[in-house]
């Protein structure tokens, strides 16, 4: 079986949220149809997790990317699907989590700034024309804030890890050499 969501399938997946499915399982990029809305909020969710559990590849790069336009035209294009998603429960923390928050390539890059594209989108959709909407920006700063501080802790914690790993003294036999690398323990 496949490790990666990939493209025939996200496509089935696609039509089953959108209720517009086809005869033929197809391998298309272009959506026609991205106006119909999205009736099946957790549906969208569960491509999300789909993508975010799935191993990393060019394929699955691909397949995000095509998530992410497939959203952004369905919110786009119709007020009720933005309202649809910014009734979803957390659907912050599954749209935050298809993005790169430390980008390296510019495919991450890209797929980031879809991601960020389509919070603008909602969070203006959210104070604009939502009652409470403020409520809106306000959950979405905490759900954003959280992931980011998580990244910046794995990123301080993996680099004390190495720096522990290059200095530990607690292996050595030699007197000499471990009173030059006197650490034993990891400390922040």
């Amino acid at each position: 079986y496949e490790t990666c969501l990939t493209l025939p399938v996200y496509n089935v997946l696609y039509e089953i949220l959108t209720e517009h499915v086809g005869q033929e399982i197809s391998t298309r990029t272009c959506r026609a149809g991205a106006t119909l809305p999205a009736r099946k909020s957790n549906d969208a969710e569960s491509l999300a997790q789909l993508l975010r559990q799935s191993k990393a590849s060019p394929e699955l790069s691909e397949v995000k990317k095509l998530f992410l336009s497939d959203m952004t035209l369905l919110c786009n294009n119709n007020r009720e699907n933005r309202r649809t998603v910014l009734q979803m429960s957390v659907w912050q923390e599954w749209l935050i989590s298809l993005a790169v928050i430390h980008p390296n390539t510019e495919e991450e890059h890209k797929i980031s700034d879809m991601v960020f594209s389509l919070f603008r989108m909602l969070l203006h959709h959210a104070i604009k024309f939502e009652y409470g909407g403020w409520r809106v920006w306000v959950d979405t700063l905490a759900i954003v804030h959280s992931k980011v501080s998580f990244e910046e802790f794995k990123l301080q914690f993996s680099a004390m890890y190495e720096q522990y790993e290059r200095r530990r003294a607690d292996t050595l036999t030699d007197p000499v050499e471990r009173s030059q690398r006197p650490i034993s323990t990891i400390s922040g």
